[in-house]
């Protein structure tokens, strides 16, 4: 990542826990290139100027420390990384700082605390706390209502406010959205901001990339980026309140919900901008957006056959659905082959975890010719589980429930990928600090999620080895 900005902010203006510039640079840089680009809470150029320059407007120190609490996920230099709990690490000190802070500013409803909140959120979700996410996410909806962020602007306010704004505003729409739809529950708002996003393109703050063959940084347009996300985001924070807000939905409404859903998707598709289409992408996150079109499309057609009448279910959605199965799993192939698995990202555990559960209970029930090849694709979740258990510690806990469903006829799966054994700290962890509504093992969404998540799952987990 190529920003001069960088250079310029000292970290003893900031925080009290480090004052290497070099190392403060480091981790900005290590969380802008893994979670900000699919998870952004706030406007990069506006956040590093005020950053630099001393400014408390689109920075504080409450952000910085979350910002930096995230980064410590992604940053390999760092030992124990995973251990959320141990206060030796310097992801633990950020972290309980930024807490520290963040009790400090209960019931002061700024931009920055709403964006802190967010990154907070998904700190939370990486330590396996996606219910203490989640408080982050309902306090930061709430600050935002109180602050009219979802408003258009009945004042006058300057261009870089506005873009704050509406960039803050659409960020914790999407998030929450997102994060509401994966723990299968009703999202904290019905409606997308009524604000509109900019159709200027550098009111996005662009990212520079710097590649040994090129003759100078590389723009990735993160504007297209954003907007594109965010029009995902409201389909998927859509699906989420019509199954999960608590609405008893008949066969007959399922089905032309789906429908409606899946023709938005299409269309969504199809009108993809220059540099996302799929004969274009190369970045993890515009492989990550594509994966999730078609994992939102296999959970929509998997709650179709599930729950509708086998009349209403023909060759060709079969055939959709199919096609969509093979297509994430292909991008998911090659997201490994172009990027690997080691670089932290919270979001790829969420389609490992899906896609490695869908296979690994089909293990025993497989012809001889489909069989190798769930098997390949067990191995390589494991193996993608296995790396992203040394950034954080939910991708642990993931890793060993699918360890124990392949089955000990599939046991010698385990010996392809070398993953480290578990110690008594972790797994007193997973018993003691997990705090997760995330329900794993499902593809279809008009279901009972209860016993699935991951607090229930691992409860049953331990029951079953006493």
């Amino acid at each position: 990542m190529v920003d001069p900005l960088l250079d310029h902010i000292d970290a003893r203006e900031w925080t009290c826990i480090i004052d290497d510039n070099k190392l403060l640079r480091k981790l900005l840089e290590t969380y802008f290139m893994t979670e900000y680009p699919f998870y952004p809470a706030f406007q990069k150029d506006y956040f590093l100027e005020d950053m630099a320059a001393g400014r408390s407007k689109y920075c504080s120190s409450l952000l910085v420390h979350a910002v930096l609490a995230s980064a410590c996920h992604g940053y390999s230099k760092m030992s124990h990384r995973s251990q959320f709990w141990n206060p030796r690490t310097l992801g633990y000190q950020f972290l309980a700082e930024a807490r520290r802070l963040w009790e400090l500013e209960i019931g002061n409803a700024r931009l920055t605390n709403i964006q802190a909140a967010i990154v907070l959120s998904i700190v939370h979700d990486a330590n396996g706390s996606d219910e203490v996410g989640r408080s982050y996410l309902t306090q930061a909806v709430a600050a935002a209502h109180a602050m009219h962020l979802f408003s258009t602007p009945t004042t006058n306010s300057d261009d870089v406010e506005y873009n704050a704004m509406a960039f803050t505003a659409w960020a914790l729409f999407g998030l929450q959205g997102v994060h509401s739809f994966h723990v299968f529950k009703a999202p904290l708002l019905s409606m997308p901001p009524s604000i509109q996003l900019s159709t200027q393109d550098d009111c996005y703050g662009d990212f520079g990339l710097r590649y040994p063959s090129a003759k100078g940084p590389v723009s990735i347009n993160y504007a297209n980026t954003f907007r594109t996300f965010s029009e995902f985001r409201v389909i998927m924070n859509d699906v989420a309140a019509v199954f999960f807000s608590g609405f008893k939905n008949t066969p007959d409404t399922i089905v032309d919900r789906i429908k409606g859903f899946c023709i938005r998707l299409d269309s969504w598709y199809r009108n993809l901008p220059p540099g996302l289409r799929a004969t274009e992408i190369t970045f993890p996150w515009q492989l990550k957006l594509h994966i999730h079109y078609y994992n939102l499309t296999v959970y929509l057609l998997e709650t179709l056959c599930m729950t509708t009448a086998p009349a209403l279910v023909d060759e060709s959605v079969q055939k959709v659905l199919s096609d969509a199965k093979i297509k994430m799993e292909t991008l998911l192939r090659l997201y490994y082959q172009r990027h690997g698995f080691e670089s932290y990202d919270i979001f790829i555990i969420i389609l490992l975890a899906f896609v490695g559960f869908m296979h690994a209970k089909n293990l025993e029930n497989s012809e001889m010719a489909d069989l190798e090849s769930r098997r390949s694709t067990v191995v390589l979740v494991l193996k993608g589980l296995g790396d992203q258990s040394i950034n954080c510690y939910v991708a642990k806990v993931v890793l060993r429930l699918l360890k124990g469903s392949i089955g000990s006829e599939n046991s010698f799966l385990l010996k392809e990928v070398d993953i480290a054994e578990e110690g008594g700290e972790e797994e007193r962890a997973m018993e003691e600090q997990v705090n997760s509504s995330w329900p794993i093992d499902l593809e279809w969404i008009d279901v009972d999620p209860e016993k699935n998540r991951l607090d229930n799952v691992i409860r049953k987990t331990k029951e079953l080895e006493l």
